[in-house]
């Protein structure tokens, strides 16, 4: 009777896990079982109110895949964007003007093509006439040597037209020469000693005028030193930045103006530009400043 009421007590005890691993496989199954349902619901809502990945849509109307409220906010880009577009006959059109026939829309287009055309051959011009030389470093690392033997602890900064990319092929190349003192005039005359000695090519008037062998001068500029009048203006590396149209209208003014000042000419696009409300947004190719800068030239306004 004990052995056998000792093998039942471990019959029963050995059911209990049995059984509550039965249980939770089934609860298991049955939440499964229920998150496929509700997927499945799921997929057939989205099928037949949105458009697939991958094509049209297998419910619905293929004609509503898209919805109302997108294609018309696409429309009203569409038409805003043209009414912003000078070439676009909707500009002329949104301002009052009076809705263009067929042959003015032709004419229109045309005048706008002969436009875009013109602009193409300004900055086709304008960009032939950018320097394609380059810095001769021979003589430039030479002299470079000689104002570190004479002015320790000096640096060298890129600046003027090559730096503001306005140069053509006649630019020089121009450094500025910093210094933590003034540079002396003794200094001056012993650099350009020591250029002498060295069989390098120097003057010196405000600035020292490397003349190398080949390529374009090399100007080396010392803001701060003894020989400079109170006239003498000095623009920061940096500070004075020109757009792509800018630089073109720069070396179209170079080039037809060569008796002027660069750096004057310089200053008439930006005045211009301020002024007038011209960048690379309503003057892309920089043609506009230039007619207006060319008409301000012969007329004597500056």
């Amino acid at each position: 009777w004990l052995k056998m009421a000792k093998c039942q007590r471990g019959q029963v005890a050995g059911m209990v896990p049995r059984m509550a691993r039965c249980c939770r496989f089934r609860a298991t199954s049955i939440v499964m079982l229920f998150l496929l349902i509700k997927m499945l619901f799921s997929l057939a809502f989205v099928g037949l109110n949105a458009p697939t990945l991958f094509g049209p849509r297998v419910f619905g109307s293929p004609a509503s895949a898209i919805p109302q409220k997108a294609i018309s906010d696409k429309a009203a880009r569409d038409n805003r964007a043209n009414q912003m577009n000078p070439n676009n006959a909707e500009y002329m059109a949104s301002r009052g003007n009076a809705p263009l026939t067929g042959e003015q829309r032709e004419a229109f287009a045309k005048k706008s093509a002969l436009r875009k055309e013109n602009e193409g051959n300004f900055e086709n011009r304008a960009n032939q006439l950018a320097p394609k030389d380059k810095l001769n470093l021979l003589a430039f690392e030479h002299f470079k040597e000689i104002l570190r033997r004479v002015v320790p602890g000096m640096s060298l900064r890129k600046t003027g037209s090559r730096a503001k990319g306005t140069a053509t092929s006649n630019s020089d190349w121009d450094y500025h020469v910093k210094t933590k003192r003034p540079m002396t005039i003794e200094q001056r005359d012993l650099v350009l000693e020591n250029c002498r000695d060295e069989g390098l090519q120097v003057t010196c008037r405000k600035a020292f005028t490397v003349k190398p062998g080949s390529g374009a001068f090399i100007d080396f500029f010392p803001p701060n030193a003894e020989w400079h009048d109170n006239k003498v203006e000095v623009q920061e590396p940096g500070s004075v930045q020109f757009d792509k149209g800018g630089k073109n209208a720069v070396r179209k003014l170079k080039q037809k103006f060569p008796e002027k000042n660069g750096h004057d000419l310089e200053q008439l696009v930006l005045t211009i530009r301020r002024e007038m409300g011209l960048s690379d947004r309503n003057d892309p190719s920089g043609e506009k400043r230039f007619q207006e800068a060319q008409r301000r030239l012969n007329n004597g306004e500056c």
